[in-house]
């Protein structure tokens, strides 16, 4: 089948190599450049080389292994991690949680924390050597699901394509949700904003002494510190603050690196800041010398009951976008391709059984962990001095029982293995 992927950023990429491979057509769609990234260029791009990173979990690689690409972002990444620390502002440890999975798979035992550009070098380069279509300045005006029998996509600049299936991957502000799904359908900010930065690692910072992802939480102040290695020479950070949100217009979808110009009065600005929050003097003088800075603007999308309508589907931010609080969005993005392209290869002429699958195993799997973000923050960002001793104690005791029983390893999914579980549940269903 021919299928429409709009959105070149997060998900629509992946999904793209695990469609071709399955034997589908997929054209990825976007209004910037992407090819900019894998060839070197540069540009003005809102999901490129901006941000900060993520931390890739043992289900997103073992995604990207099966699509070939683990030995790449192996070679690049960090992969030494054991566990992550949650600390008070001032550095002091409240827990840890383990995040080695103890397995006999030394491919999926350990994650791999990447730049944001970085991955999406690696994948774009990809999507270019297996050959399939990029179509760039391309803005959507509207779906026209009203034919059963295809799927018609107009862009601003009146060009139109047909196709047999239109994903929806673009994002937390997706055009394709508010016009399918509903146009009301619009993510608002929650209330919390910050920065994401690239910094120099530095060993004397002494804040990957205790874990090489840290996070550093003013419960009381309600603000926030994450610094997170993603090489021997590199880390990225995220500061956000309840209480401080920018102008949404301002920045909109659209990510906006700081200006070089602008760059050191505004490093030594947020430096000072989180200095005078009472973070660790090592913490400071990573964020004095960033490179790379992006303005935050955190939002929360609408809940929705079903991610597909008739051909057209949503994945990962467009889909079911929360706050990062629990910082999963890409795994919940790269699990949203995997089970979908793994429904599509298995019905590749039956998108209603494929989506059935795909609606049964990820929306009571969003809606969960937009449950336990929301829990999440009320724990980490409440209201007074008791509920923050509670939140604390709530979180321990969470800790302890994840490690015990090596929770991570029982987290990490196989999405081959939960859709086989999905088709049996129905045969045995419907038998």
């Amino acid at each position: 089948m021919k299928v429409l992927i709009i959105g070149a950023g997060v998900s629509g990429p992946v999904l793209a190599l695990a469609l071709k491979k399955a034997g589908h057509s997929p054209v990825l769609v976007d209004k910037f450049d992407p090819a900019n990234l894998a060839n070197g260029n540069g540009g003005a791009l809102d999901f490129g080389d901006v941000g900060g990173g993520f931390t890739l979990l043992h289900g997103s690689l073992r995604f990207l292994r099966d699509l070939g690409m683990l030995e790449d972002v192996r070679s690049v990444a960090f992969s030494r991690s054991t566990h992550f620390a949650w600390c008070r502002m001032d550095g002091s440890v409240v827990y840890k949680w383990d995040v080695v999975a103890h397995k006999n798979d030394d491919d999926l035992k350990f994650t791999a924390q990447i730049l944001r550009s970085t991955l999406h070098r690696l994948v774009m380069t990809r999507i270019s050597r297996e050959g399939i279509p990029v179509w760039i300045g391309k803005s959507l005006a509207s779906v026209d699901t009203s034919d059963p029998s295809k799927v018609v996509v107009q862009f601003t600049d009146g060009t139109s394509a047909d196709a047999d299936l239109v994903v929806g991957a673009d994002g937390m502000h997706s055009a394709v949700r508010r016009s399918v799904f509903g146009s009301d359908l619009v993510a608002k900010p929650d209330g919390m904003s910050g920065y994401l930065g690239v910094t120099t690692y530095d060993k004397k910072d002494g804040w990957a002494d205790v874990a090489n992802v840290r996070f550093f939480t003013s419960t009381q102040h309600q603000k926030r510190l994450a610094f997170c290695r993603v090489s021997d020479t590199q880390a990225f950070w995220e500061i956000t603050e309840f209480g401080a949100a920018k102008d949404a217009e301002d920045i909109g979808s659209v990510w906006n690196t700081t200006s070089s110009e602008d760059l050191p009065a505004e490093v030594a600005r947020l430096a000072a800041l989180v200095k005078s929050w009472g973070a660790p003097q090592g913490i400071v003088d990573a964020i004095a010398r960033s490179h790379r800075l992006t303005p935050l603007v955190i939002y929360d999308a609408p809940s929705l009951e079903t991610f597909s309508k008739g051909r057209v589907v949503l994945i990962g931010d467009a889909a079911h976008g929360v706050p990062p609080h629990l910082g999963q969005g890409l795994t919940m993005a790269y699990g949203d391709a995997a089970v979908l392209s793994e429904a599509l290869s298995i019905f590749p002429d039956d998108h209603e059984r494929a989506f059935r699958i795909f609606n049964n195993l990820r929306v009571p799997h969003a809606h969960a962990m937009a449950d336990r973000t929301h829990k999440f923050a009320a724990q980490n960002f409440p209201s007074s001095t008791v509920a923050r001793l509670a939140g604390e104690l709530a979180m321990k005791l969470m800790a302890v029982v994840f490690n015990s029983f090596n929770l991570i390893t029982a987290l990490s999914g196989n999405y081959k293995e939960e859709v086989k579980k999905e088709l049996d549940s129905s045969a045995s269903k419907s038998g």
